[in-house]
């Protein structure tokens, strides 16, 4: 089980959770294969100028070998089992990339809306690969938001890739702070959200969701992933 403090408030950080050398090595896999068309991604509304993108989706179907390598080289998996248990499927592999004095921001949300199926129980491990700076666009959680009802949601023009939701019953919130190699781990029901990178520097952080649910629940293919021990771990098919 994860902490009282995830309980709580339905999100923790843990440090040094990704090594150096893997995160460098991670970041290097982004930075070389982020023109790749056949990768599905995001541009940026309104920004023609910048032909890269901001988001890279399905990154385990584009290198399998890889991300598995790279999420058993991590202390990941280790996490998600205290939350999940023995069984559950990796659901979403994604990249968001924040380009120095970017704009872009994303709205409140939870994750769960966005999975858009059910399941018994989900998390999302959020990992940065580089610094993540306050000025960089650090996440911002409302703290037990998990535990309440959900707000409306509806459109913002501000932030144009999903709906956002009305958080004026959910409190205050508060920002957190990363260095490369850290990871935060969110219910998939909390509720966050992230500003524009104002800094010099590229903002990069992957994002792997994973769920306690039947096959027949996920509307997408995922990887269904069995753990004996945090040590002894695999990947069975189907």
């Amino acid at each position: 089980m994860l902490s009282a403090h995830y309980r709580n408030h339905g999100f923790e950080l843990h440090r040094g959770v990704i090594a150096p050398a893997a995160a460098a090595q991670a970041h290097a896999w982004i930075s070389s294969n982020r023109p790749r068309s056949d990768i599905p991604h995001t541009r940026a509304v309104g920004q023609p100028e910048n032909s890269l993108p901001i988001k890279m989706r399905k990154l385990w179907n584009s290198d399998a070998p890889f991300w598995r390598d790279f999420t058993l080289r991590s202390s990941i998996l280790p996490l998600v089992r205290a939350e999940l248990g023995d069984e559950f499927w990796l659901i979403r592999t994604a990249t968001f990339i924040k380009y120095p004095g970017s704009s872009s921001s994303v709205g409140w949300h939870c994750d769960a809306d966005l999975w858009g199926h059910e399941c018994e129980a989900g998390l999302t491990a959020w990992i940065s690969l580089t610094p993540v700076p306050r000025e960089s666009g650090c996440l911002r959680f409302l703290p037990g938001s998990h535990l309440k009802p959900s707000g409306r949601l509806f459109w913002d023009l501000r932030h144009p890739y999903h709906k956002v939701m009305d958080t004026s019953h959910l409190g205050e919130p508060v920002e957190v702070v990363a260095e490369t190699g850290d990871c935060i781990v969110m219910d998939r029901r909390t509720v966050h959200s992230s500003g524009p990178n104002t800094s010099s520097a590229e903002r990069i952080a992957l994002v792997f969701a994973f769920a306690r649910c039947r096959e027949s629940d996920l509307n997408e293919p995922g990887v269904r992933i069995h753990c004996r021990n945090d040590s002894d771990i695999e990947f069975p098919a189907g």
